[in-house]
């Protein structure tokens, strides 16, 4: 699965969980979402130690 295809799928999970949660409250106005993806190469160079074990992709 590339990058653009896990982003996709992240937002609309994370847009199902914002519907179906806090949207229906009445308190609830407004919603704002910001996601931070860990960076682990920049410019072809790895940025942790390479013992350094990455979590699994689980759908």
């Amino acid at each position: 699965m590339d990058s653009t295809k896990l982003l996709e799928l992240l937002e609309h999970e994370i847009s199902e969980f914002i519907t179906e949660k806090p949207a229906p409250r009445k308190e609830v106005m407004s919603t704002n979402t910001h996601i931070i993806l860990k960076e682990f190469k920049r410019a072809g160079i790895l940025m942790f130690d390479e013992d350094a074990k990455r979590l699994p992709l689980s759908p």
